[in-house]
């Protein structure tokens, strides 16, 4: 019998337990997300009286997080409208207070002992700033916005991640520091909100760690900022595509152009003075590259009425579809001052999915032509095998690498890996071919073929043409053969076989004074790996093409138009992507003359 009343006793005391957390657990729903915070910010002496601003999305409803701590005991709070809050010696007290923007606050701290304190709050947007995750614009020339990013609370890094996104329609990008945006851009990109011409950056802290597995919001900020919404379209014939873009003298804008026989669709950001590149920088919009079931339209165009400097840790590139077809049409680059790169100026898997044409750069006195090929180097063949033993065993043939390109060519794709494992020589294995390059693009990489079963004759998928996608790779389980590098990356069903997205692009440099102390890039990608130990084919480097009027200097620069890697732990690696060109000369007196090829 004791034993009984000792479980009841036992039985009395969890229940209780229990009441009295679900009390607390309901009582702290009301401030869950300042609990959140508190867990995380770990100042090594609390102040009195903190806060922070957790969301100014309505600026009549500001909601603020304040927490008030005294060893001593907390007597009361009163708020700014008169709210006395009894606090009972707690030594600890957190509250949510929600107020109208650009009010006058004032809030009084009675603790055990002392003198009632007051703190006195303005909440203008530097106090916001101040006290949440902010955005600020820093520089904003002729519609080249940079903005920055700053989470100012102290939380723990891991759990706590900071975002952005440009534009309602924007997607979110972990990430603070520097951004940069160009008001043409957006508005192609349809990021401007069109009541007031304005577009809307937001900025959270998100916290990661949550017994769902879901990114929960803590702090959601906003700023809105004007947007310059003017454009031009217009249409012009010149000798070439250096001395259309010298002619057009219009603000920002797309125009078509004719040169020859080739027409080409430039869409032109200009401007009027020195321009410091200090973010990295994406110009162009989905409107310039492909999608699906189009191709690229557009070549994107730089174009700087003065100096133009590319900052330490910039990179300026063009945009690349977000859903992996790849960049638009070339990116120029036509500065009349002087080029200074301390950065990066990069067409690397920017090549574009498009059928190639003649692109001229620059017409000669003697009317000869400058030009990129329509057709690039040669793809890598596909390689086969077939099982030839009774008694099994392993039989396999590395991919073949893309054609190096020569004149001023973009390289072709490597083709995938062929392999038959562990069977009797019933078996066969073809990998797809890599692809040609065009003037817009490497050539994609070819899908692998890999099988271990009896009586198995498999071949996988070549890469598409004119910077299309990469080869699926095919095997007989889902990680067994890698895809090839393309516009998308080909797939042989597993994450580990999926190749990376891109192709290298068209990149045309044309300045007075060119001074490299960086990384001009325009390289392919890499093919996708396998379990099984074959790779698909990667994809082939662009072109690079860069003209000068008076100087050309390079201080520990590189410029590199690579293709991607032959990929695969073992020796049953995918073909690489060949290298593309490389061109740097000096037009003077109208005519052309070669500095450096890699050719």
């Amino acid at each position: 019998m004791k034993s009984k009343k000792v479980n009841f006793k036992i039985l009395f005391i969890i229940v209780i337990a229990i009441i009295l957390t679900l009390i607390i657990y309901i009582c702290l729903g009301k401030v869950g997300i300042l609990q959140k915070l508190n867990e995380t910010i770990k100042p090594e002496t609390p102040e009195l009286f903190s806060y922070i601003i957790y969301d100014n999305q309505d600026e009549k409803n500001i909601k603020m997080l304040i927490e008030v701590n005294d060893e001593k005991g907390i007597e009361y709070i009163k708020e700014s409208d008169g709210k006395t809050i009894n606090c009972n010696g707690k030594t600890q007290v957190s509250l949510e207070y929600v107020a109208v923007k650009n009010s006058n606050l004032s809030f009084t701290v009675k603790t055990n002992g002392e003198q009632e304190i007051s703190k006195n709050i303005t909440l203008n947007d530097e106090t916001i700033s101040n006290n949440s995750v902010s955005i600020s614009k820093i520089k904003d020339i002729e519609g080249y916005k940079i903005f920055e990013i700053k989470n100012n609370l102290s939380l723990i890094a891991d759990r706590f991640k900071t975002y952005y996104k440009i534009g309602e329609n924007g997607d979110w990008v972990e990430g603070k520091g520097k951004i940069s945006t160009l008001d043409y851009d957006l508005t192609q990109n349809g990021k401007v909100n069109e009541e007031d011409n304005t577009v809307t950056i937001y900025a959270k802290i998100v916290n990661e760690i949550d017994k769902d597995n879901k990114l929960e919001d803590v702090v959601t900020i906003s700023q809105k900022y004007e947007v310059n919404t003017d454009s031009t379209q217009s249409s012009l014939e010149a000798d070439s595509l250096i001395d259309a873009v010298e002619k057009y003298n219009f603000d920002d804008g797309e125009y078509s152009v004719k040169v020859a026989e080739e027409t080409y669709n430039l869409k032109v950001q200009t401007f009027n003075q020195n321009l410091e590149i200090d973010a990295n920088t994406e110009i162009g919009s989905e409107n310039d590259v492909a999608t699906e079931n189009e191709n690229a339209k557009s070549m994107i165009v730089l174009k700087v009425n003065g100096d133009l400097t590319i900052n330490e840790e910039a990179k300026l590139t063009a945009y690349a579809s977000k859903n992996g077809y790849g960049g638009p049409k070339g990116m120029m680059i036509y500065c009349t001052g002087t080029l200074t790169n301390n950065g990066t100026i990069s067409m690397t898997a920017r090549g574009a999915k498009a059928e190639g044409q003649n692109v001229y750069l620059w017409k000669n006195s003697d009317n000869s032509y400058e030009f990129v090929p329509a057709v690039g180097a040669e793809g890598g063949v596909k390689s086969q095998v077939v099982g030839n033993s009774i008694f099994g065993g392993r039989y396999s043939k590395i991919g073949n690498s893309g054609k190096n390109s020569t004149s001023r060519q973009t390289a072709g794709g490597g083709s995938g890996t062929a392999l038959c494992t562990d069977t009797s020589d019933r078996c066969a294995a073809t990998s797809g071919a890599g692809t040609a390059g065009t003037s817009y693009s490497g050539g994609t990489g070819g899908g692998a073929a890999a099988t271990m079963v009896y009586g198995q004759y498999i071949t996988a998928k070549n890469g598409n043409i004119n910077g299309g996608a990469g080869g699926n790779g095919v095997g007989n389980y889902n990680d067994e053969a890698g895809g090839g590098a393309g516009n998308p990356g080909g797939t042989g069903g597993a994450d580990i076989t999926k190749a990376e997205n891109g192709t290298g692009g068209l990149l045309i440099i044309y300045a007075n004074n060119i001074i490299n102390n960086s990384i001009i890039e325009a390289n392919g990608s890499n093919g996708g790996t396998s379990s099984r130990n074959a790779g698909g084919g990667s994809s082939g480097g662009g072109s690079i093409n860069i003209f000068y009027k008076d100087n050309y200097t390079e201080n520990n620069g590189s410029i590199t138009a690579d293709g991607g890697i032959a990929m695969c732990a073992t020796g049953y690696k995918g073909g690489a992507g060949g290298t593309g060109s490389i061109s740097v000369g000096q037009i003077l007196n109208g005519t052309y003359t070669s500095t450096y090829t890699n050719y």
